[in-house]
Formats: C-alpha cells, structure tokens, sequence
C-alpha cells in the first residue's frame, strides 16, 4: 500500500494515464495518506478517458485539509465510462481551495450514472473561482444528483460555464 504523507504536490500525477485503454483500473487508491498535498491541480486529468470501465477507488478518506488548487483534477476523466462514481466527497476538506476550475469538467461525459457524493458540506468561503467546475459533467447521465445548497460563494469572482451542461442528455 501507497502512503504519501510528505507529497505537497499530486499535480499531473495521472494525467491522462491509460487515455486510450478499454479499462482503466489503478486499484482502490483510497487509502493513500495525502496529509500535505498543497495541489489536486489535474490529478486524473483525461485519465481512461477511452475507457469504458473506469475505476479509481473510493477517495472519500483522503485529507485534503491543506489543497489550495483543484484545477482540473478529473477533468475529462472517465469520459467514456458507462459509471462515473468516486466515492463519496461530502468529507473533504476544503476550505483552503481557492480554485476549483473545471475540477469535474466533461467528467464520466458518456456515464449514464455520474456520483461524488453530497458536497453541501463543503466549506467553500475561499474559493475565488468556480469557472467550468462541473462544465458537462455527466452529460449522458439519467442519474446525476448534486446539492450546493450550504456553498458560501461570496468570494467567488468567476462562475463562467461553473454549472454548464450537466447531465445534459440525460
């Protein structure tokens, strides 16, 4: 098992690992201690994005106490998957974050099940820009459910396209 309590950055860790592959599979990576990492900053960028199964874990326990940036971290991830389903992210903590630009862009795009969980918990008085966050995200999905109902976005300067296309088609 993975630990990596000292890593600061995860920026392009998996960025567009397994793009062409019909299954992308890197194992329930949901226990890997991210107790210092600073930047999410296209983590799972166009990772399987080819794949018709994608799967990553459930990332629900990760500490992202200390993430200032989560630019683009599943952007497009996913995109051809018939299920998109991260686990549930209610628990992180991200009330560092400034960005979360195109965070879960054109994510699970092709899914006919999208689901991060409730993210109503989510502390986002810091964020300063929501551009394209969730931009066609589960746009084929017929079961997509999101709740921003306790976001504080007063700080934001940006919301182009934050909510744009969501489950679209579904």
């Amino acid at each position: 098992t993975w630990s990596l309590p000292n890593a600061t950055s995860v920026t392009y860790m998996f960025n567009k690992a397994g793009y062409s592959a019909s299954t992308f599979n890197i194992g329930n990576i949901g226990s890997w201690g991210m107790n210092s990492a600073t930047s999410f900053s296209y983590l799972f960028n166009y990772s399987g994005y080819n794949a018709s199964t994608w799967y990553i874990g459930d990332l629900s326990t990760w500490s992202t106490s200390k993430v200032v940036y989560m630019t683009s971290t599943f952007n497009s991830a996913g995109y051809s998957a018939g299920e998109f389903n991260i686990g549930d992210l209610s628990g992180w903590d991200i009330r560092t974050t400034q960005s979360l630009n195109s965070t879960f862009a054109y994510s699970g795009y092709s899914a006919s099940t999208w689901n991060v969980g409730t993210l109503s918990t989510w502390d986002t008085s810091n964020i300063k820009s929501l551009s394209s966050a969730f931009y066609s995200a589960g746009y084929s999905a017929s079961n997509i459910t999101l709740d921003f109902t306790n976001w504080n976005v007063s700080n934001v300067t940006s919301m182009y396209g934050a909510l744009g296309l969501i489950g679209f088609e579904g």
